[in-house]
């Protein structure tokens, strides 16, 4: 698939196969990406569970859309 935001991650456990445009890597923990924008991309987790942070920029409206339907408001009003 492919978005017209800048997405950069960081895996945080286990590991993944990820393809960026024509180049296919093996990302394990402690690695860090970056996909530029309408670049097409594809992870495949590999050997089992992975897990990644990733952080979008323009922030993705749809997701911010989900964490806003699903995590209630903080009721700290410092």
């Amino acid at each position: 698939h492919h978005h017209p935001h800048e997405q950069g991650g960081i895996m945080i456990s286990g590991k993944m196969e990820l393809t960026i445009g024509d180049e296919t890597r093996t990302v394990t923990k402690d690695e860090a990406y970056l996909i530029g924008p309408n670049v097409p991309h594809r992870a495949v987790a590999v050997g089992g569970p992975a897990l990644a942070l990733d952080i979008f920029s323009p922030v993705r409206e749809d997701y911010a859309d989900l964490v806003n339907r699903y995590i209630p408001p903080s009721d700290d009003s410092r």
